[in-house]
């Protein structure tokens, strides 16, 4: 600890474009952490650096994260409940995993989950909203009960579709 109290007291060295210097102290201490502790721990011992460069020092310095490999049970597990488990649930039962490398493997294994339906009311809503007040879909999204603004986009496209395919 005391090291680190000391590598703040020398005065901060920058190159000629204003980047902060690293300083042989950061570097066996990301050299010592990274691969160890999360990213958030990581954070708090390097106050001054973003996690961009946090990463890409680690990259120049060669240590990477070790990428933890999905087993055959788990892609079985995820390829049988993906659709029929709500979110939280799933990642209770992936501890290690962030939901956009839960998402990443449900692509690669192709599944996808479907959203709620929507109700007629809601469709009503949406094309009232959209010709008559012509709101943006982000603006319309608060209207609705968990919809944002790409699932609104996507309805009224289909919505759209529907009509040109009955105007024939």
């Amino acid at each position: 600890m005391t090291d680190l109290i000391r590598e703040y007291t020398h005065p901060m060295l920058f190159t000629e474009y204003g980047q902060l210097l690293w300083t042989k102290g950061e570097n066996q201490r990301l050299m010592n952490s990274y691969r160890k502790i999360s990213k958030e721990n990581i954070m708090i011992l390097f106050p001054d650096r973003t996690w961009n460069a946090i990463k890409k020092r680690a990259c120049k310095l060669k240590i990477s994260k070790k990428r933890i490999i999905w087993t055959k049970r788990e892609n079985m597990w995820l390829f049988n409940n993906y659709k029929k488990i709500p979110r939280e649930e799933i990642m209770k039962l992936f501890p290690t995993r962030t939901w956009c490398a839960i998402l990443g493997k449900a692509t690669k294994l192709k599944i996808s989950r479907k959203g709620r339906p929507f109700t007629p009311e809601e469709d009503a809503l949406l094309v009232k909203l959209y010709y008559e007040r012509k709101l943006t879909y982000d603006k319309m999204s608060p209207l609705f009960t968990l919809r944002d603004g790409r699932s609104l986009r996507a309805r009224m496209y289909l919505l759209k579709k529907r009509e040109k395919e009955a105007e024939k």
